[in-house]
C-alpha cells in the first residue's frame, strides 16, 4: 500500500509505503509525480524500515514488510515517524528543547493517527 499524508500547517507531505516491493515503490513515486532529487536504492535485507527526506521537503516512510500482528512493525513505524517529525520541524527552525517538545510530540501523535487511519482503511480491520 502507498498513500500520502498532507500536513497543511507545515506545508509538508509524508508518503508512506507499506508492504511494497522496491519496484512497486518506485512506480508509486512516479505515479504521484514526485520530483525526487536522489536515487532510492533498495533496502538491505536486515533493514526493517527507513525514512527518506528529499530536498523539496517531501518525506517518505518505507516499511517493506507489513506484519500488523507484530510489535516490531509498530516499533519500526514509530521510529521512522519520529525521524520525519524531527525533519519537518528542524527544517522549519525548531530546536528540540523543553520549550519546543510539545510541537514534536503533537506532530508525532498526529502522524501516527493519520497513518494508522489510512492503514486501517486499506486493510479493512474489523471494528470491535
Amino acid at each position: 500500500m502507498f498513500f500520502k499524508i498532507t500536513l497543511g500547517l507545515y506545508d509538508a507531505n509524508v508518503f508512506v509505503s507499506v508492504g511494497q516491493k522496491h519496484e512497486d515503490l518506485l512506480l508509486s513515486l512516479k505515479k504521484n509525480r514526485l520530483k525526487i532529487s536522489k536515487d532510492i536504492f533498495p533496502m538491505g535485507d536486515h533493514t526493517k524500515a527507513r525514512a527518506i527526506h528529499f530536498d523539496d521537503g517531501t518525506n517518505l516512510i518505507e516499511l517493506p514488510k507489513a506484519d500488523f500482528n507484530s510489535f516490531e512493525f509498530f516499533d519500526s513505524l514509530s521510529h521512522e515517524i519520529l525521524h520525519v517529525a524531527f525533519n519537518i520541524l528542524n527544517t522549519r527552525g525548531f530546536v528540540l528543547s523543553r520549550d519546543s517538545e510539545e510541537a514534536y510530540t503533537y506532530l508525532m501523535g498526529h502522524l501516527v493517527k493519520e497513518i494508522m487511519k489510512k492503514i486501517e482503511k486499506q486493510i479493512k480491520v474489523p471494528k470491535k
